[in-house]
């Protein structure tokens, strides 16, 4: 990305009402480990869960960042964002739903996802779907030596919004 390109961007995120400067800082941190993480490698090898996060709107990035990096709770997580307080909370709960939503439909829509991954994805790794029969246990079981995507999607479930970090502050792989 070149400079030109990366000071239109910023100008059009503050034009968007998600203004960098109330805490240039994070919006700095997020932006090169957002830049660094999804250009430099192709687009298949980006985690599902980067992909998800680098199409929020920036506000929600910012939001979202704030909360998982610097551990802000209640007013602190209103910092970077040009909304009220009591709204921000809000906020930071409708982004990390559009954060799984958007993880999700990386996942079913990712090079080589079956049935049997949108399977996993929508019913099994969904807390409070109970208990696998034997048959649907074997089948999950089986898929789960072969397939990478759903070990990582399961994985990743549990500690959600988490992962996003873990795929961010670490090297792809």
């Amino acid at each position: 990305m070149s400079l030109r390109q990366s000071f239109a961007r910023v100008l059009g995120e503050i034009a968007d009402g998600a203004d960098p400067l109330a805490r240039f800082v994070v919006y700095l941190r997020t932006s090169v480990l957002l830049d660094a993480c999804v250009t430099r490698l192709d687009h298949a090898a980006v985690p599902p869960i980067v992909r998800a996060f680098s199409r929020l709107h920036r506000l929600d990035q910012a939001l979202l960042w704030t909360s998982l990096v610097d551990g802000a709770t209640g007013v602190d997580v209103a910092r970077p964002a040009p909304t009220p307080p009591a709204e921000a909370v809000d906020r930071l709960s409708a982004a990390e739903e559009r954060l799984w939503n958007g993880w999700i439909d990386e996942l079913l829509t990712a090079p080589g996802a079956g049935l049997t991954c949108s399977w996993i994805i929508r019913t099994v790794g969904v807390p409070g779907r109970g208990t696998l029969g034997q048959v649907a246990s074997v089948r999950f079981h089986r898929h789960l030596k072969i397939c990478l995507q759903c070990c990582e999607y399961l994985e990743g479930k549990d500690r959600f919004p988490l992962n996003l970090l873990d795929s961010l502050l670490t090297r792809p792989r």
